[in-house]
């Protein structure tokens, strides 16, 4: 039996190879060959903006004004009979006539006597009842000074203590009401008194002595004639000297006294005599010894002239300049215009 399925098997796998062996071998198929596709590059995504988120800005911090420094006030002056512009400390103020922040006059040694009133730094403003308005300008000296209605102000040198308005009126500066218009008062500075026999508390200069009692002389028809010393006076006022001509003998004093609210000087044209500032009320006495024509003017205002006109008459003194009064400014310029 299992010889029997064996021998067909055989015929079986010969018959396979006799018909492999008889036929061609068949042609490969050939494979085809892929060609390669580029394939394009994906699109870069392209990223859709989003909305900015809004920034929140600060506020700005509100700051506090800084407020203003009073700088002047309103006070009552007694000897104006009115109310005046003052600093704070009560000090007077004065403007001058005619001057503004575009066209200033008061320059050089005219700030001598009228200092200019600084601001502190920061903003000005004014006290209870000052309706005038009040600003800052800036000199060309780079200085700044208070103005008042667009005028500058100042202080007079002479006013030493709070309610002195010395200043009223000299060299054409005047005090202001509260709404910046003017006192057009004028104050005569009060005159140093002259201690008879000595010198004035403030000055330094030797008294003007007391004016001789002339006492007539008997005089022998063969003696020589005896000098007496006599003594002429010249007032200063309403700018001018009165008299403006004076002759006088040999010897004589003549004293000079200033009745005007405003300094002047006498001052020969040849430098044989010089007075300092004369203020109100103050004097100058001078002896001529030597004949000739003295020609003498004011040096702050030069068309104030005057002569002193000396004949010979008997026999000459020494010459003895006096003045009388507070002279302690020294040159004649309290005021300066």
């Amino acid at each position: 039996m299992r010889a029997s399925v064996f021998i067909p098997a055989i015929a079986l796998l010969l018959g396979l190879a006799f018909t492999a062996c008889g036929q061609p071998a068949p042609t490969p198929t050939p494979i085809p060959t892929a060609t390669a596709t580029r394939v394009p590059p994906a699109p870069t995504p392209t990223a859709t903006p989003k909305p900015a988120t809004p920034t929140a800005i600060p506020a700005t911090p509100t700051t506090a004004p800084v407020p203003a420094t009073v700088v002047v006030k309103v006070a009552n002056n007694a000897r104006l009979g009115t109310d005046i512009i003052t600093d704070t400390a009560g000090r007077t103020l004065y403007a001058r006539d005619g001057e503004t922040s575009t066209n200033i006059t008061c320059t050089g040694n005219c700030l001598t006597n009228w200092p200019q009133f600084i601001p502190p730094p920061g903003t000005i403003g004014a006290g209870p009842n000052v309706t005038a308005k009040l600003d800052v300008l800036t000199r060309q000296d780079g200085t700044r000074q208070v103005t008042l209605n667009d005028q500058p102000l100042y202080y007079f040198v002479r006013d030493t203590d709070a309610g002195s308005v010395n200043g009223a009126g000299l060299g054409n500066f005047y005090t202001r009401r509260p709404d910046g218009t003017k006192i057009a008062i004028s104050v005569q500075p009060t005159p140093t008194p002259t201690v008879a026999g000595g010198p004035t508390p403030s000055a330094t200069a030797t008294p003007i002595p007391a004016t001789p009692t002339p006492t007539a002389t008997t005089v022998a028809p063969t003696a020589t004639p005896t000098t007496v010393s006599q003594a002429k006076s010249v007032n200063i006022a309403s700018f001018a000297f009165s008299p403006a001509s004076l002759t006088v003998p040999v010897g004589t004093t003549v004293t000079w006294t200033n009745q005007d609210s405003v300094t002047h000087t006498v001052t020969a044209d040849s430098g044989a005599f010089n007075s300092v500032g004369l203020a109100f009320g103050q004097s100058f006495s001078y002896t001529f010894t030597t004949p000739g024509t003295y020609a003498y003017h004011c040096t702050p205002h030069p068309n104030m002239k005057g002569t002193v006109t000396v004949a010979q008459s008997g026999t000459p003194s020494s010459s003895t300049p006096v003045t009388s009064g507070d002279t302690s400014s020294g040159d004649g310029s309290y005021y300066n215009y």
